[in-house]
């Protein structure tokens, strides 16, 4: 299991500005992914869990190497037979903006300025172990970074209230979801059209109130980190 260490990443003005600060929301979110992969692709597929030998959890990739990289690719190799299909998870690096970068190893909120951003560097590897080869996925895919427009945070993280963690950790399970959603889709494990009929069958609300405390009473303020 990739990192998940959930935090505050403000990006300032400048350099001197920056900070990150563990945020506290309600999601343990190792046991979250593992259950929402589990959801989405049973009973089509059998899932076991299990963690990669520590001589692997962190190695380390050449700078001509992708995806997992040839190390796990060869693990990967000798489960043929065990496994049909193995998914790794892993963090990526993102840097983003002049100045400022995204932590390799984190996710939670990212704010700029006045611009709210879920964001979170796991990804997602679909690695068949009979063609010994990724299936079609590019990790880079999907919104790595989700804003949440019309929305304030406290200046200190002292200052959120239950209600106020209530909505960012719905918002951040929610964004966690449309992820994993991407990576099963574009690595082909279901077509979108059985993701979207398995979703029918959960009832789920598809908003939460933003609470009053929260509401950006300005016009939100349009800024591109890309």
């Amino acid at each position: 299991m990739a990192d998940t260490t959930l935090v505050h990443q403000k990006i300032g003005l400048t350099i001197f500005e920056n900070s990150t600060k563990p945020l506290p929301l309600h999601i343990a979110l190792s046991g979250y992914i593992e259950k929402s992969l589990q959801n989405y692709l049973t009973p089509e597929y059998s899932i076991n869990i299990s963690e990669l030998p520590d001589s692997l959890k962190n190695v380390k990739m050449g700078i001509l190497e992708s995806g997992i990289g040839k190390k796990l690719s060869r693990w990967a190799n000798t489960k043929n037979g065990e496994y049909d299909i193995i998914i790794f998870i892993k963090n990526m690096d993102a840097a983003f903006g002049y100045n400022s970068s995204v932590s390799a190893k984190a996710s939670g909120i990212l704010t700029k300025t006045k611009s709210i951003y879920l964001y979170s560097t796991i990804s997602y590897y679909a690695y068949d172990t009979t063609k010994e080869k990724l299936m079609g996925y590019n990790n880079k895919g999907g919104d790595f970074l989700y804003q949440l427009k019309g929305v304030n945070l406290p200046k200190d993280l002292k200052d959120l209230t239950p209600e106020m963690v209530d909505y960012f950790t719905f918002e951040f399970k929610k964004y966690i979801n449309s992820r994993i959603e991407y990576f099963i889709s574009k690595s082909k494990l279901m077509t979108q059209n059985e993701i979207t009929a398995k979703l029918s069958l959960t009832p789920k609300n598809k908003d939460f109130p933003l609470p009053d405390s929260l509401k950006n009473s300005d016009d939100p303020y349009k800024d591109d980190l890309y």
